[in-house]
């Protein structure tokens, strides 16, 4: 079995989250902001970080339908509210 070329590896992280990306434009801004949308992606390892910044994002949404069933309120990280 032949490896992966790091074309190949990069397609394979970055193409399945280009939608989620995408449909989220705060994700997209920070991407932007950190050099990291798929676009810009050269190397495999910058690739791993944007699929973590995929994932905490995923994670941070997920935790506020949580708090919104909860309570009915949403938070919002001071890093994304400005605050």
């Amino acid at each position: 079995m032949s490896e992966k070329t790091e074309e190949e590896f990069i397609d394979e992280v970055v193409q399945p989250r280009r939608k989620f990306i995408n449909e989220n434009p705060e994700l997209l801004s920070v991407l932007y902001d950190i050099d990291l949308l798929p676009e810009q992606i050269k190397m495999p390892v910058n690739a791993v970080r944007m699929a973590a910044f995929c994932e905490l994002y995923k994670r941070y949404l997920d935790n506020n339908k949580k708090k919104e069933a909860d309570n009915g309120t949403p938070s919002t990280p001071e890093v994304l509210s400005g605050g």
